[in-house]
C-alpha cells in the first residue's frame, strides 16, 4: 500500500506468519521500493514501512513488489 502527499511518500506492507515461515518479511520486502522513493523501510516481520522524498516514484516503487516477493520466497 502506499500513498503520497506534500511530496513525500509513504508505503506499508503485511505479510503472514506463513510468509515469513518461508523467508519474507515486511521490512526486506519494502527494502527496494524504499530505496525507489530515496528513502528506508523498518518494522516487525509482519508489518512495515517505509517513507522517502520522492512521491512521483510511487508507481515505480510498488510495481517492483510482486518480483521482490517472488525473490524472498523462492521456489515452492
Amino acid at each position: 500500500l502506499g500513498g503520497g502527499g506534500d511530496g513525500k511518500a509513504q508505503l506499508v506492507a503485511a505479510v503472514t506468519p506463513q510468509a515469513v515461515e518461508r523467508g519474507l518479511t515486511a521490512p526486506e520486502l519494502l527494502k527496494p521500493a524504499a530505496a525507489a522513493i530515496g528513502g528506508g523501510a523498518g518494522g516487525k516481520d509482519q508489518l512495515a514501512n517505509a517513507g522517502g522524498p520522492d512521491a512521483s516514484a510511487i508507481g515505480r516503487a510498488l510495481g517492483g513488489i510482486p518480483a521482490r516477493a517472488g525473490e524472498l520466497l523462492g521456489p515452492r
